[in-house]
């Protein structure tokens, strides 16, 4: 267990993670937009978002492939 909390589950579980949370969130009516606009916010403060997300992948890349993505033009 302490593996995964120092080093995370690798950038293609975070990847299959954010696309399962945005079905998730569209099939059961909430607003699927909400991780990228949390993203977006942690992007954002970058000096927090650096310690936080150490063992995610950059917020950038999870941004550019959350569904969607190509129709907001990030």
């Amino acid at each position: 267990m302490a593996g995964i909390l120092t080093k995370g589950y690798g950038s293609d579980k975070e990847y299959a993670a954010d696309k399962a949370g945005y079905e998730l969130a569209k099939v059961t009516g909430f607003a699927s937009d909400g991780l990228r606009i949390a993203l977006t916010k942690v992007e954002a403060n970058t000096s927090h978002a650096k310690e936080t997300f150490s063992t995610h992948p950059k917020t950038s890349e999870r941004l550019k492939k959350l569904p969607g993505a190509a129709k907001k033009g990030k």
